[in-house]
């Protein structure tokens, strides 16, 4: 191992080799640690990992399945701790940060182990795309967040969230919450890490005075405008309700499960009207998402009550 920091770069890949070349590759002539984790795709792309991890001797998880990106990052935060890591930087393959943001973000993570730390997203144009984001409890609503302060804090129905894009947690957090839920397998894992963090006592600080450069959607390919990934649409749609049944009460998921055409619709949207004259496979893909949500959570819906019902009996 090449590094001999504390840090590690954790880096979940799924056919995305050429983007780890291009933007992560630079990162394994710094002391920063590397860690990828290959979510198996075909023996052509493990071929080419395995290549890319010799040639920058970095660590190399090999994963039987896609697993998910979930599984993925607690499997390459795993092997960081196992080689005595301290902080971990959760990064996206399609994501560029600089070693000397990654240096800044460390020390502020040395300083505050109890913090998630993000600095400011920019697109290759230099257009901020993120810049921390707002989950809506009564609705279960994705939203901007609407200042530029470093220091996020939640109000009663709003939860501030930073996207794992590109992201820094200490081991100590990390354990406290228990890593991401694998059961989201792409998109909300991060929404529901933050949540459970702020839970847990732990601070949110967007470090608007650093930046990395995202891709957006670069890890799926090429599309139209901006349409965006089938997966991007049925992952959505499902995960915002696997949200609601793990951290709502039977009102406010009863409240998100009729909201859920409404929303849906909305995630939809964010890829353009144009898109359902090319794509309009689209629609099967958010419509397919929705419905899977929805059984989850009317079952889960059902397994309370049930439990509501044995807990009185017994009294």
């Amino acid at each position: 191992m090449a590094g001999d920091s504390t840090l590690a770069a954790v880096v979940v890949n799924y056919r995305s080799s050429a983007l780890l070349e291009a933007n992560i590759g630079p990162l394994s002539t710094s002391a920063v640690r590397l860690v990828i984790v290959d979510n198996y795709s075909d023996d052509l792309e493990r071929h080419r990992l395995r290549v890319l991890a010799s040639h920058w001797d970095c660590t190399l998880v090999e994963l039987p399945t896609n697993a998910g990106f979930a599984a993925g990052v607690n499997a390459g935060v795993r092997a960081a701790t196992e080689q005595g890591c301290e902080q971990f930087l959760l990064l996206n393959p399609d994501a560029r940060v600089s070693v000397t943001t990654i240096e800044e973000l460390q020390r502020q993570s040395c300083r505050d182990p109890l913090a998630l730390i993000s600095p400011q997203l920019l697109d290759p144009a230099g257009r901020v795309v993120f810049s921390g984001s707002l989950l809506d409890l009564r609705d279960g609503r994705i939203r901007r967040w609407p200042t530029e302060a470093g220091a996020m804090e939640p109000t009663a129905h709003l939860v501030p969230w930073l996207t794992a894009a590109c992201l820094v947690v200490t081991h100590e957090l990390w354990e406290r919450v228990g890593g991401f839920a694998e059961e989201y397998f792409m998109y909300w894992e991060d929404v529901d890490f933050n949540y459970r963090c702020l839970a847990a006592g732990a601070r949110l600080r967007l470090r608007t005075d650093l930046s990395a450069t995202h891709e957006q959607g670069g890890t799926q390919g090429m599309r139209r405008g901006r349409a965006k990934s089938g997966l991007y649409y049925h992952f959505n749609c499902r995960n915002r309700l696997l949200f609601g049944i793990r951290h709502l009460n039977r009102r406010a998921l009863v409240r998100w499960i009729l909201l859920t055409p409404q929303v849906s619709w909305e995630i939809l949207l964010q890829g353009g009207r144009r898109q359902f004259l090319h794509s309009p496979a689209r629609v099967w893909s958010a419509a397919t998402g929705a419905v899977s949500g929805l059984v989850r959570a009317c079952v889960a819906l059902r397994r309370r009550d049930h439990l509501i019902l044995l807990r009185k009996r017994s009294i």
